[in-house]
């Protein structure tokens, strides 16, 4: 069985991908960004080739509900991570799961 950790940051991920791909100065990021609700959290997936179970944290390690996250975290955000996890494309045919800026794989 493996374990795929995700560390998820969608706003730090949205400011990396705009720096890196649109060269946008901070200043201009941070109106962008201003206003937009952010997800931390840690998200660890259990399984095989398919998902078994997964863990959903703050990054204190408290459990987060998932019916607390809105669609766009649920589908998309979480979406990517079940994506990756099992081989298949991400959201907007991206190269990496959005608003994760760091994963972990370990064999369990």
């Amino acid at each position: 069985m493996r374990k795929v950790t995700f560390y998820i940051d969608d706003i730090q991920c949205l400011r990396n991908r705009l720096k890196e791909r649109h060269n946008l100065p901070d200043s201009q990021i941070d109106e962008i960004v201003s206003g937009l609700k952010e997800l931390k959290a840690i998200y660890s997936l259990f399984g095989d080739k398919y998902i078994d179970r997964y863990e959903l944290t703050d990054m204190d390690g408290n459990k987060i509900n998932i019916n607390s996250l809105n669609n766009y975290e649920r589908a998309v955000v979480l979406g990517d991570c079940m994506a990756y996890f099992e081989g298949k494309k991400f959201h907007f045919d991206g190269d990496s799961p959005t608003g994760v800026i760091k994963i972990e794989e370990t064999e369990i």
